[in-house]
């Protein structure tokens, strides 16, 4: 199940390309506009799929909205948010904390010990090293 803004329903047909042959376990998908006020219908009709696990591509705005609107409904999927969506003042606060337990999101972070540009030295803009 998988909740995406129309800006990213390509990224998201790519994404169930790596499903494999998983992609069959998907039970509802939808999107909504980034203009969009709420997206409590699709969150309705995402809960009457019967999933229990729910991927919400979305924006910090929405994937709030996705986390208060789930609660509010008694709607207890495993909830997985994109690394956007992992701003603690910008997604489980406004959803009540309460109601974001559980909720997993990725992150990722450089390794400090690793060098960059596939162990290349960064260049300076004017092309000289560092």
């Amino acid at each position: 199940m998988q909740l995406a803004p129309l800006s990213v329903a390509a990224d998201m047909r790519r994404a169930n390309t790596g499903l494999g042959e998983h992609v069959d376990q998907l039970v509802s998908e939808t999107t909504c506009l980034t203009a969009d006020p709420t997206i409590d219908s699709q969150m309705v009709t995402m809960r009457e799929s019967g999933a229990d696990v729910f991927f919400a591509e979305a924006t910090p705005k929405f994937a709030a909205q996705a986390i208060k609107k789930a609660a509010a409904m008694g709607w207890k999927p495993l909830i997985i948010l994109p690394s956007v969506s992992n701003s603690f003042s910008a997604v489980p606060e406004p959803a009540g904390i309460e109601n974001a337990i559980g909720v997993m999101t990725g992150l990722y972070l450089k390794d400090p010990k690793r060098r960059a540009l596939g162990g290349r030295t960064p260049r300076s803009r004017t092309g000289s090293p560092g």
